[in-house]
């Protein structure tokens, strides 16, 4: 299975300020499709501001960011049909596919600008704004990516296990230092593994209720200093007994932070 990748709320454009990108069609595509007044925009420059690489404008590439409204899903759902979809990939994968907007990347909004606009209305937004904004129109993004790429296409966001129980997707993916209940970025309490299982079990199981067919989700093995390598693959195992055999491991191996040999053997 092949799936491209794209990651919710980064809009690729050529614009004034920190927004650039690489010289590739692919991205120059994005730029022409996507209504550059609805990015995040700066209300001082009317700049869109940046998610990636935090606005440095030396970088090699700035990425402009947006929060989700009708017009912007339409559009990036004609872009992925058009030219994603152009190749034959067997569907896409929808990145920081997150219940709220991120934090982390507000804190880069803040970071760039002292008052912003997120849906080209001329007044400055607040964090309520944006977060009620994203919530509200989040579900009409993944129906229109949907009737973008058809039915017969799957369509898997990385969600974690903050997820609102998705129709139009084929599955979520959870990164596994989630499954481990109030502990992030620190080796995780043993009593606390088996609680975390069951919030993972129940995300998987929740998204499964009310998707497509054919189901399909993944725990994707990170940071083992957090959950330890054989927790995770004993967890993989016992998903795939409570909830499916829908549900798969994997790993990015690039990142570093998976440091078993080889994903989890048959049991």
């Amino acid at each position: 299975v092949f799936l491209a990748y794209y990651c919710f709320g980064w809009a690729w454009l050529v614009d004034d300020g920190c927004a650039r990108i690489p010289e590739n069609p692919y991205y120059q595509n994005m730029s022409q499709y996507f209504d550059h007044a609805l990015a995040v925009t700066d209300l001082e420059t009317g700049y869109p501001l940046c998610v990636a690489n935090n606005g440095n404008a030396s970088g090699l590439y700035n990425v402009a960011g947006y929060v989700v409204t009708p017009a912007a899903a339409e559009q990036l759902a004609a872009f992925h049909k058009d030219v994603t979809m152009a190749l034959p990939w067997d569907g896409l994968y929808v990145d920081e596919f997150d219940a709220a907007f991120p934090p982390s990347w507000i804190s880069t909004f803040a970071d760039q600008s002292s008052a912003y606009d997120i849906n080209n209305d001329g007044i400055a937004d607040t964090l309520g704004d944006l977060q009620a904004q994203y919530a509200a129109f989040k579900p009409y993004f993944s129906q229109k990516l949907r009737e973008a790429i058809g039915e017969d296409k799957l369509l898997i966001a990385n969600s974690g296990t903050n997820v609102l129980g998705d129709a139009s997707l084929n599955g979520i993916t959870i990164e596994s230092e989630d499954c481990c209940d109030g502990s992030h970025g620190t080796p995780c309490p043993e009593s606390e593994i088996e609680t975390g299982y069951e919030i993972c079990a129940a995300a998987f199981e929740g998204q499964a209720l009310v998707g497509r067919a054919p189901r399909l989700s993944v725990l994707w093995h990170t940071h083992d200093y957090v959950i330890p390598a054989q927790a995770q693959c004993d967890e993989v195992r016992r998903f795939r007994e409570d909830v499916g055999d829908f549900v798969l491991d994997g790993d990015d191996f690039s990142d570093g932070s998976w440091n078993a040999t080889d994903l989890c053997p048959p049991a």
